[in-house]
């Protein structure tokens, strides 16, 4: 284990910092997916396709908030890689 991993474990002691972790993650995973659909939309695809896509978007954003609670140190590392 290097230093920043050991730096990295030591900070998710703080629930405020495990939130702000999570908080950029959710974040960033709305981008990424907000700019695939806009590529989808460019391109063209079907409106079906577009739905089904925003539809498992919807349903990912739903699982997360159910687990919201349940999150612990090598949850919230996992999801940070």
């Amino acid at each position: 284990m290097n230093i920043a991993e050991k730096y990295f474990k030591n900070q998710l002691s703080s629930d405020e910092f495990k939130r702000s972790v999570l908080e950029e993650k959710v974040k960033l995973d709305i981008e990424y997916k907000l700019e695939e659909l806009k590529k989808d939309i460019q391109t063209r695809k079907s409106p079906d396709e577009l739905i089904k896509k925003v539809d498992s978007n919807e349903r990912q954003q739903l699982k997360r908030r159910a687990g919201h609670g349940q999150n612990n140190q090598s949850q919230i590392f996992t999801r940070c890689n």
